[in-house]
C-alpha cells in the first residue's frame, strides 16, 4: 500500500514537472515565433527598401547619362555637319567642365575619335560598349560598368549623332554622322545609397537589441498589441510606412511598440532622404539639359541664335500675331562687300566684323525681339508687335551704330550694311516662309540698287533711305 502511494506521488510530481516544461516550452516557442515574424517582416521591409534605393539611384544615374548623351548628340549634329573637329573638342571640354565626373568623346562615322585637346585627355580611355568599333552600332543601352583600376562606378552610354545637311534637314534615324560616347561617374550616388543602407541596417540592429530581451516577458500581455503590430508589419511589407502602433504605459509591450514606430520613422526618413536626393538630381539634370539645349540653338561665333531656332520662334510668333491681329516685322541685315574684307584683310578680321555686327544688333533690340545669324554674312531679327515703320527706324539706328563702332574699333575697314524690312500687315504674308521671302526680296532690291541702304518690302510706298 505504501509503495503504491509513493508511486502515485512520484507520477503526480512527474506530471507537474512535465506540465511546467510544456508551459515553458510553449512560451519559448511563442517568443521565438513572435521574434521570427517580426524579424522577417522588418528584414523584408529593409531589403525591399535597400533594393528600391539601389534600383532608383541606378535608374536615375542611367537616365541622367542617357539624357546627357542625347543632348550632346543634338548639340554635336551641326558641328559634325560643319566638319569642325575643333568645335567638337571644345564641346567636349565645356561639357566636362560643367559636369563633374564626365568622360566624353565623339566618334566619326569613319571611326576617328575626337576628344579634348592634348593636356586635357580623358583620365581613362573609353571602352567600346558593343565589343566592336565605336561606329559599328547606332546606339547602345545605357549600362553600369566598374573601372578595374579605380573601382569607380560609371554609367556608360553611346548615342548616334543625327546627320544634318547644310540647310538644317535632319536625316533618317539610321543615318548617323558619328556617335557620342560618354561615361559619367556615379560613384557618389552609389556611396550615398550604401550609406543609407548602412544606416538602415544599424537602425534594425538597434531595434532588435531592444526587442529581443523583452519579448520573453510580454507573451501574456501581447495578444491585443501583437495584432496591431502584425498588421503594421504587413503594411510595412507592402511599402506603407504610415501606420504607427498605439503606445500605452511603459512596459515591455509599449517598448516593442515604440521600437516598431522608431523603425518606421527610420524607414520614412530614409525614403525622404532618397526622394530629396532624386529631386536634387533631377533638378541638376534639368538645368544641364537647358544649358546644352541653349548651346545647341546658338551660333558658336556670334552667340546669336542659329537659323533653325529662329525658324521655330518665327513659326510661334507668326501664329500668335495672326490669331490676335498683331503686327510683326522682320529685319534682314547683310554686310556689304564682306567677301572683299575677307580677301583683303583676312578671315580673322572678317570674324571680328561678324562679331561686331552681331553685338550691335543684339544691343539695339528689345528683350522681346530675337536675332539670329541667318547665313554667312546675313543676320535676321524678329520684332513682335512692331509695324514696319518702327522697324525701319530701328534699322537706321543699327546701321548708324555699326558704322560708328566700326570706325572706332576697326579703323580702315569699310563696314556697312544693307537692310531689308517686311511687315506682316504690310505684305499680308500668309505664312512665315512667305514673310521671310518678302524681306529677302526687299534686301535683294537694296543690294541691286547700290547697297548701304534700307528698304521695306512693297505694300505701302516707302522711299529707300541712303
Amino acid at each position: 500500500m505504501g509503495r503504491r502511494t509513493a508511486a502515485i506521488l512520484r507520477l503526480r510530481g512527474l506530471g507537474q514537472r512535465l506540465r511546467l516544461h510544456a508551459r515553458m516550452g510553449l512560451q519559448v516557442r511563442t517568443t521565438i515565433l513572435l521574434l521570427a515574424v517580426l524579424f522577417t517582416a522588418s528584414l523584408a521591409t529593409a531589403l525591399i527598401q535597400i533594393v528600391r534605393i539601389e534600383n532608383s539611384v541606378h535608374a536615375a544615374q542611367l537616365r541622367r547619362a542617357d539624357d546627357l548623351a542625347t543632348v550632346l548628340a543634338a548639340a554635336a549634329a551641326p558641328l559634325f555637319a560643319a566638319n569642325d573637329p575643333a568645335a567638337l573638342a571644345r564641346l567636349c571640354r565645356v561639357s566636362r567642365e560643367q559636369c563633374a565626373g564626365l568622360q566624353l568623346a565623339f566618334v566619326t562615322s569613319a571611326g576617328e575619335r575626337i576628344e579634348p585637346p592634348p593636356g586635357e585627355a580623358l583620365p581613362n580611355r573609353l571602352s567600346d560598349p558593343t565589343g566592336g568599333p565605336p561606329h559599328s552600332s547606332i546606339s547602345c543601352t545605357p549600362r553600369l560598368i566598374r573601372d578595374p583600376r579605380t573601382q569607380s562606378l560609371f554609367a556608360e552610354v553611346c548615342r548616334p549623332v543625327p546627320r544634318v545637311s547644310p540647310d538644317g534637314f535632319t536625316g533618317a534615324p539610321t543615318e548617323a554622322a558619328g556617335h557620342v560616347h560618354l561615361r559619367l561617374d556615379v560613384s557618389a550616388g552609389r556611396e550615398a545609397a550604401r550609406n543609407m543602407e548602412r544606416h538602415l541596417l544599424r537602425l534594425m540592429a538597434g531595434v532588435w537589441l531592444v526587442i529581443t530581451p523583452i519579448t520573453f516577458l510580454i507573451i501574456r500581455r501581447i495578444v491585443r498589441p501583437i495584432r496591431e503590430m502584425a498588421e503594421a508589419a504587413k503594411r510595412f511589407a507592402r511599402d506603407d510606412l504610415s501606420p504607427r502602433v498605439r503606445v500605452s504605459g511603459s512596459d515591455e509591450v509599449a517598448e516593442l511598440a515604440r521600437a516598431l514606430n522608431a523603425m518606421a520613422d527610420g524607414l520614412s526618413a530614409s525614403r525622404s532622404e532618397l526622394l530629396a536626393f532624386n529631386a536634387e538630381l533631377g533638378r541638376q539634370i534639368e538645368q544641364r539639359t537647358r544649358e546644352l539645349r541653349d548651346l545647341a540653338a546658338r551660333d558658336p561665333l556670334t552667340n546669336l541664335y542659329n537659323r533653325r531656332h529662329f525658324g521655330e520662334v518665327l513659326d510661334r510668333e507668326f501664329a500668335a500675331a495672326v490669331r490676335y491681329h498683331e503686327d510683326l516685322s522682320v529685319l534682314m541685315v547683310d554686310l556689304d562687300n564682306f567677301k572683299g574684307i575677307n580677301d583683303t584683310h583676312g578671315h580673322h578680321v572678317g570674324d571680328d566684323v561678324l562679331i561686331l555686327t552681331a553685338g550691335v544688333i543684339r544691343d539695339e533690340l528689345r528683350s522681346a525681339d530675337i536675332a539670329a545669324r541667318y547665313g554667312g554674312d546675313e543676320f535676321i531679327a524678329l520684332l513682335p508687335h512692331t509695324p514696319d515703320a518702327d522697324a525701319e527706324s530701328l534699322a537706321a539706328r543699327i546701321r548708324e551704330e555699326l558704322r560708328g563702332r566700326a570706325a572706332r574699333s576697326l579703323p580702315g575697314i569699310p563696314v556697312d550694311v544693307s537692310i531689308g524690312i517686311a511687315g506682316l500687315k504690310t505684305t499680308d504674308a500668309l505664312s512665315p516662309e512667305l514673310l521671310v521671302r518678302e524681306v529677302d526680296k526687299a534686301l535683294y532690291a537694296v543690294k541691286r540698287s547700290g547697297k548701304g541702304r534700307i528698304a521695306r518690302a512693297p505694300g505701302r510706298p516707302a522711299p529707300a533711305r541712303s
